[in-house]
C-alpha cells in the first residue's frame, strides 16, 4: 500500500518551489528563454539553478548579416560584368586563388561576427547575474553579482526599432566592486526587469 502521508523531501520541494516551470533547450538562435535545460557556467553552485537565459536579441545581427550578403554578391557582379571593365584577363589558376582568398575572408567574418553573438550571454539565477563577455577565441570575460548586492534595476528602451522589436538595456546598480551591471539589447527588457525585482524580493514563482 503506498506510503500517501510521506512529507516530500526538503530537497525535492525546495526544486520545485524554485522551477515551476519545465525546463527546455533554449535553442542556437534564442534570446530569451526561462528555465534553460543544459545551461551551465563556471562557478554554479550545487543548488543554483538558472532562471532566465539571454543574449543580444537576433535583430542586432541584422546589420552584419547585410553586409555579408553584400560582400558574397560583388565577386558574382564583378564576373558577370568583368568584360564591360578595362581589366586584362587573368590566367584562371589566379582567379581560383583569388575566389578561395576572398571567401576565407567572409568566412572568418560571419564566424567572427556569429561567435560574437552566439557567446555573449547573460544569465539570472535565483542567487545572482552572470554576464558572460565573449573578448575572442580563447578569452572571455565572467562578471557576477549577488541578487543581494543590487541597489537599483532599470531599463531603457528607446527608439523604433527596439520598441517594434520588443529589445533594450537592463542595468543594475550594485554595492559590489563592479558599480554597473548591464544587459544590452535583450529581448523583453520589461519582463526581464520584472523577473530580476521578483528574484530580489525572495519570489520563487517568477514567469
Amino acid at each position: 500500500m503506498a506510503d500517501i502521508f510521506v512529507a516530500p523531501k526538503k530537497e525535492e520541494s525546495r526544486k520545485k518551489d524554485y522551477f515551476p516551470l519545465e525546463h527546455k533547450d533554449p535553442g542556437i538562435i534564442s534570446s530569451f528563454h526561462l528555465y534553460p535545460s543544459n545551461v551551465k557556467f563556471k562557478e554554479q553552485e550545487e543548488n543554483e539553478e538558472v532562471v532566465l537565459f539571454l543574449r543580444r536579441h537576433f535583430v542586432t545581427n541584422i546589420s552584419w548579416l547585410i553586409i555579408t550578403l553584400v560582400i558574397i554578391a560583388l565577386p558574382i557582379i564583378f564576373f558577370i560584368n568583368r568584360g564591360f571593365l578595362p581589366i586584362p584577363p587573368l590566367p584562371n589558376s589566379f582567379n581560383i586563388i583569388a575566389f578561395i582568398f576572398y571567401f576565407t575572408v567572409v568566412s572568418s567574418y560571419i564566424y567572427i561576427n556569429f561567435i560574437a553573438w552566439y557567446f555573449n550571454v547573460s544569465l539570472v539565477t535565483q542567487k545572482r547575474l552572470v554576464d558572460i563577455h565573449f573578448v575572442d577565441i580563447i578569452y572571455h570575460d565572467m562578471a557576477v553579482t549577488k541578487l543581494n548586492l543590487i541597489e537599483d534595476v532599470a531599463y531603457t528602451q528607446a527608439g523604433f526599432l527596439r520598441s517594434l522589436f520588443n529589445y533594450g538595456d537592463i542595468f543594475a546598480q550594485t554595492a559590489g566592486e563592479k558599480m554597473h551591471f548591464d544587459f544590452l539589447a535583450v529581448p523583453q527588457p520589461e519582463h526581464v526587469l520584472n523577473i530580476i525585482e521578483n528574484l530580489m524580493g525572495g519570489d520563487r514563482h517568477v514567469h
